[in-house]
Protein backbone atom coordinates (compact mmCIF):
# COMPACT_ATOMS: atom_id res chain seq x y z
CA UNK A 1 0.00 0.00 0.00
CA UNK A 2 1.22 3.49 -0.84
CA UNK A 3 0.40 6.43 1.47
CA UNK A 4 1.11 9.97 0.36
CA UNK A 5 0.29 13.55 1.22
CA UNK A 6 -0.91 15.70 -1.65
CA UNK A 7 -0.12 19.41 -1.92
CA UNK A 8 -2.77 21.84 -0.71
CA UNK A 9 -5.60 22.33 -3.20
CA UNK A 10 -6.47 25.99 -3.58
CA UNK A 11 -10.21 26.39 -3.17
CA UNK A 12 -10.78 29.33 -0.81
CA UNK A 13 -14.47 29.68 -1.52
CA UNK A 14 -15.33 26.08 -0.74
CA UNK A 15 -12.89 25.70 2.14
CA UNK A 16 -14.61 28.42 4.17
CA UNK A 17 -18.08 26.91 3.81
CA UNK A 18 -19.04 24.24 6.37
CA UNK A 19 -21.02 21.15 5.33
CA UNK A 20 -24.75 21.67 5.04
CA UNK A 21 -25.64 19.76 8.20
CA UNK A 22 -22.47 20.36 10.15
CA UNK A 23 -22.77 20.71 13.95
CA UNK A 24 -22.45 24.16 15.56
CA UNK A 25 -18.94 25.38 16.45
CA UNK A 26 -17.38 24.01 19.58
CA UNK A 27 -17.44 26.34 22.57
CA UNK A 28 -15.29 26.56 25.66
CA UNK A 29 -17.15 25.47 28.79
CA UNK A 30 -17.93 28.58 30.79
CA UNK A 31 -16.49 28.41 34.28
CA UNK A 32 -17.16 30.59 37.29
CA UNK A 33 -13.72 31.33 38.71
CA UNK A 34 -14.06 33.47 41.83
CA UNK A 35 -15.81 36.45 43.40
CA UNK A 36 -14.95 39.28 45.80
CA UNK A 37 -17.56 41.35 47.66
CA UNK A 38 -17.77 44.62 49.57
CA UNK A 39 -20.37 46.78 51.30
CA UNK A 40 -20.98 49.49 53.82
CA UNK A 41 -22.59 52.82 54.70
CA UNK A 42 -21.55 55.71 52.44
CA UNK A 43 -21.84 59.48 52.30
CA UNK A 44 -22.75 60.97 48.94
CA UNK A 45 -19.69 61.03 46.70
CA UNK A 46 -17.87 58.21 48.47
CA UNK A 47 -16.88 55.02 46.67
CA UNK A 48 -17.74 51.36 46.95
CA UNK A 49 -14.37 49.68 46.43
CA UNK A 50 -14.91 46.26 44.86
CA UNK A 51 -11.87 44.00 45.22
CA UNK A 52 -10.66 42.14 42.14
CA UNK A 53 -11.40 38.42 42.59
CA UNK A 54 -8.50 36.18 43.53
CA UNK A 55 -6.77 34.14 40.86
CA UNK A 56 -7.83 36.38 37.97
CA UNK A 57 -5.69 36.03 34.85
CA UNK A 58 -5.41 38.21 31.76
CA UNK A 59 -8.30 37.47 29.42
CA UNK A 60 -10.76 36.50 32.14
CA UNK A 61 -14.22 38.05 31.91
CA UNK A 62 -15.07 40.30 34.87
CA UNK A 63 -18.61 41.33 35.75
CA UNK A 64 -19.49 43.80 38.52
CA UNK A 65 -22.76 44.16 40.42
CA UNK A 66 -23.48 47.24 42.55
CA UNK A 67 -26.63 47.52 44.68
CA UNK A 68 -27.31 50.94 46.19
CA UNK A 69 -29.98 51.89 48.72
CA UNK A 70 -30.76 55.22 47.07
CA UNK A 71 -32.35 57.05 44.20
CA UNK A 72 -29.05 58.40 42.94
CA UNK A 73 -26.24 57.63 40.54
CA UNK A 74 -23.49 55.02 40.28
CA UNK A 75 -20.37 56.01 38.34
CA UNK A 76 -18.02 53.19 37.33
CA UNK A 77 -14.24 53.54 37.13
CA UNK A 78 -12.64 53.81 33.66
CA UNK A 79 -12.50 50.64 31.61
CA UNK A 80 -15.84 49.16 32.59
CA UNK A 81 -18.62 48.74 30.00
CA UNK A 82 -22.22 49.32 31.08
CA UNK A 83 -24.72 46.49 30.84
CA UNK A 84 -27.58 48.28 32.59
CA UNK A 85 -28.44 50.54 35.53
CA UNK A 86 -31.93 50.27 36.98
CA UNK A 87 -33.39 52.77 39.43
CA UNK A 88 -36.53 51.43 41.12
CA UNK A 89 -39.54 53.58 40.18
CA UNK A 90 -41.08 53.63 43.67
CA UNK A 91 -38.48 52.36 46.16
CA UNK A 92 -35.08 53.86 47.03
CA UNK A 93 -32.95 51.10 45.57
CA UNK A 94 -30.96 50.71 42.37
CA UNK A 95 -28.78 48.07 40.73
CA UNK A 96 -25.98 48.48 38.19
CA UNK A 97 -24.10 45.88 36.13
CA UNK A 98 -20.82 46.38 34.24
CA UNK A 99 -18.18 44.21 32.56
CA UNK A 100 -14.55 44.33 31.48
CA UNK A 101 -11.80 42.00 30.26
CA UNK A 102 -9.11 41.40 32.86
CA UNK A 103 -5.60 42.58 32.04
CA UNK A 104 -2.24 41.27 33.21
CA UNK A 105 -1.96 44.09 35.74
CA UNK A 106 -5.28 44.28 37.58
CA UNK A 107 -5.40 46.64 40.60
CA UNK A 108 -6.38 45.47 44.07
CA UNK A 109 -9.86 46.98 43.70
CA UNK A 110 -12.09 49.17 41.53
CA UNK A 111 -13.91 52.20 42.94
CA UNK A 112 -17.55 52.86 42.01
CA UNK A 113 -18.70 56.36 43.01
CA UNK A 114 -22.08 56.61 44.79
CA UNK A 115 -24.02 59.87 44.67
CA UNK A 116 -27.29 60.71 46.42
CA UNK A 117 -28.59 63.32 48.85
CA UNK A 118 -27.77 61.41 52.04
CA UNK A 119 -25.86 58.55 53.64
CA UNK A 120 -26.92 55.22 52.15
CA UNK A 121 -25.98 51.57 52.28
CA UNK A 122 -24.49 49.83 49.27
CA UNK A 123 -22.99 46.48 48.47
CA UNK A 124 -21.74 44.59 45.47
CA UNK A 125 -19.51 41.97 43.93
CA UNK A 126 -16.89 41.55 41.24
CA UNK A 127 -16.83 38.07 39.69
CA UNK A 128 -14.58 36.36 37.17
CA UNK A 129 -15.58 33.86 34.48
CA UNK A 130 -13.62 32.00 31.81
CA UNK A 131 -14.84 30.75 28.43
CA UNK A 132 -16.71 33.95 27.50
CA UNK A 133 -16.70 35.63 24.08
CA UNK A 134 -14.60 38.68 24.91
CA UNK A 135 -15.49 40.54 21.71
CA UNK A 136 -19.27 40.41 22.12
CA UNK A 137 -19.98 38.86 25.53
CA UNK A 138 -23.59 39.88 26.23
CA UNK A 139 -26.05 37.70 24.34
CA UNK A 140 -29.17 39.13 26.06
CA UNK A 141 -30.28 40.75 29.30
CA UNK A 142 -33.43 42.00 31.01
CA UNK A 143 -34.63 43.72 34.19
CA UNK A 144 -37.64 43.62 36.47
CA UNK A 145 -38.42 45.83 39.45
CA UNK A 146 -40.48 44.33 42.27
CA UNK A 147 -42.49 45.82 45.13
CA UNK A 148 -42.59 44.56 48.71
CA UNK A 149 -43.14 40.93 47.75
CA UNK A 150 -40.56 38.53 49.15
CA UNK A 151 -40.13 37.18 45.62
CA UNK A 152 -37.31 38.84 43.68
CA UNK A 153 -38.00 38.17 40.02
CA UNK A 154 -35.51 38.36 37.18
CA UNK A 155 -37.43 38.42 33.88
CA UNK A 156 -37.37 35.93 31.03
CA UNK A 157 -35.01 36.89 28.20
CA UNK A 158 -34.49 35.44 24.72
CA UNK A 159 -31.06 34.04 23.94
CA UNK A 160 -29.74 33.50 20.43
CA UNK A 161 -27.00 30.93 21.09
CA UNK A 162 -26.87 27.58 22.81
CA UNK A 163 -24.59 27.20 25.79
CA UNK A 164 -24.96 30.72 27.14
CA UNK A 165 -24.36 31.22 30.84
CA UNK A 166 -27.34 32.76 32.60
CA UNK A 167 -26.56 34.89 35.64
CA UNK A 168 -29.46 36.11 37.76
CA UNK A 169 -28.59 39.23 39.79
CA UNK A 170 -30.75 40.33 42.71
CA UNK A 171 -30.73 43.54 44.76
CA UNK A 172 -33.13 43.92 47.69
CA UNK A 173 -33.76 46.20 50.67
CA UNK A 174 -33.71 43.48 53.31
CA UNK A 175 -32.02 42.35 56.50
CA UNK A 176 -31.16 38.76 55.71
CA UNK A 177 -29.92 36.29 53.19
CA UNK A 178 -31.47 35.58 49.79
CA UNK A 179 -32.54 32.10 48.72
CA UNK A 180 -31.34 31.56 45.15
CA UNK A 181 -33.61 30.23 42.36
CA UNK A 182 -34.12 26.50 42.01
CA UNK A 183 -31.89 25.01 39.33
CA UNK A 184 -29.22 27.69 39.64
CA UNK A 185 -25.94 27.64 41.56
CA UNK A 186 -25.64 30.44 44.11
CA UNK A 187 -22.36 32.28 43.66
CA UNK A 188 -22.67 35.13 46.16
CA UNK A 189 -25.02 36.66 48.73
CA UNK A 190 -23.68 39.70 50.56
CA UNK A 191 -25.22 42.32 52.89
CA UNK A 192 -24.15 45.92 53.19
CA UNK A 193 -23.85 45.50 56.99
CA UNK A 194 -24.50 49.17 57.43
CA UNK A 195 -26.14 48.65 60.81
CA UNK A 196 -29.17 50.74 59.89
CA UNK A 197 -31.89 48.14 60.38
CA UNK A 198 -34.01 45.79 58.28
CA UNK A 199 -35.36 48.33 55.83
CA UNK A 200 -32.10 50.15 55.30
CA UNK A 201 -29.80 47.20 54.59
CA UNK A 202 -28.89 46.40 51.00
CA UNK A 203 -28.40 42.81 49.88
CA UNK A 204 -26.84 41.71 46.58
CA UNK A 205 -27.01 38.11 45.39
CA UNK A 206 -26.36 36.17 42.21
CA UNK A 207 -26.73 32.65 40.86
CA UNK A 208 -25.84 31.10 37.52
CA UNK A 209 -26.42 28.14 35.21
CA UNK A 210 -25.54 27.09 31.68
CA UNK A 211 -28.56 27.37 29.37
CA UNK A 212 -28.24 24.41 27.02
CA UNK A 213 -30.77 25.57 24.43
CA UNK A 214 -31.64 28.93 22.96
CA UNK A 215 -34.76 31.07 22.99
CA UNK A 216 -36.94 32.16 25.91
CA UNK A 217 -35.28 31.37 29.22
CA UNK A 218 -38.20 31.77 31.59
CA UNK A 219 -38.01 33.86 34.75
CA UNK A 220 -35.67 33.23 37.68
CA UNK A 221 -37.02 33.97 41.15
CA UNK A 222 -35.10 34.34 44.39
CA UNK A 223 -36.70 34.81 47.81
CA UNK A 224 -35.90 37.39 50.48
CA UNK A 225 -36.73 37.11 54.17
CA UNK A 226 -38.11 40.65 54.13
CA UNK A 227 -38.43 43.14 51.32
CA UNK A 228 -39.01 46.81 50.84
CA UNK A 229 -38.40 46.72 47.11
CA UNK A 230 -36.10 44.71 44.87
CA UNK A 231 -34.60 44.50 41.39
CA UNK A 232 -33.83 41.39 39.35
CA UNK A 233 -31.56 41.20 36.33
CA UNK A 234 -31.04 38.19 34.06
CA UNK A 235 -27.94 38.29 31.84
CA UNK A 236 -26.84 35.72 29.25
CA UNK A 237 -23.11 35.55 28.53
CA UNK A 238 -22.12 34.34 25.06
CA UNK A 239 -19.60 31.44 25.08
CA UNK A 240 -16.26 31.73 23.32
CA UNK A 241 -15.95 29.93 19.99
CA UNK A 242 -13.03 27.51 20.13
CA UNK A 243 -13.38 25.96 16.68
CA UNK A 244 -9.85 25.37 15.39
CA UNK A 245 -8.18 23.43 12.59
CA UNK A 246 -4.39 23.43 12.91
CA UNK A 247 -3.95 22.47 9.22
CA UNK A 248 -7.01 23.87 7.44
CA UNK A 249 -5.48 23.61 3.93
CA UNK A 250 -3.84 20.18 4.14
CA UNK A 251 -5.43 17.40 2.11
CA UNK A 252 -4.39 13.80 2.73
CA UNK A 253 -5.32 10.87 0.47
CA UNK A 254 -4.67 7.19 0.91
CA UNK A 255 -4.82 4.77 -2.03
CA UNK A 256 -3.55 1.36 -3.07
CA UNK A 257 -2.71 2.08 -6.71
CA UNK A 258 -1.50 5.58 -7.59
CA UNK A 259 -2.20 4.88 -11.26
CA UNK A 260 -5.92 4.75 -10.46
CA UNK A 261 -5.88 8.55 -9.88
CA UNK A 262 -4.54 9.47 -13.28
CA UNK A 263 -6.90 11.77 -15.16
CA UNK A 264 -9.12 12.62 -12.14
CA UNK A 265 -9.67 16.32 -11.36
CA UNK A 266 -8.66 17.50 -7.86
CA UNK A 267 -12.25 17.65 -6.67
CA UNK A 268 -12.56 13.88 -7.11
CA UNK A 269 -9.51 12.81 -5.11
Amino acid sequence: MVVAALPAIASPGLAAKPPKDSPPPDTTPTTFTSVATAGGYFASGETLDLPVPGGVAAGDFLIAQVAYNANGTITPPPGWTLIEVTDHPSKPIMQALYWRVASAGEPAFYSFTLTSDKHDTATGASAAYTGIDLTDPIDAYGTQTNGTSNDIVAPSITTTETGTTLIAFFAVRDNGSVTHPSGMTEQWDVMSHGGVGAIGETVAAAADQVFAGSGATGTRTATAQDSDGSIGHLVALRPADTTTDPNPDDTFVQWEDAAALQGLPPGQY
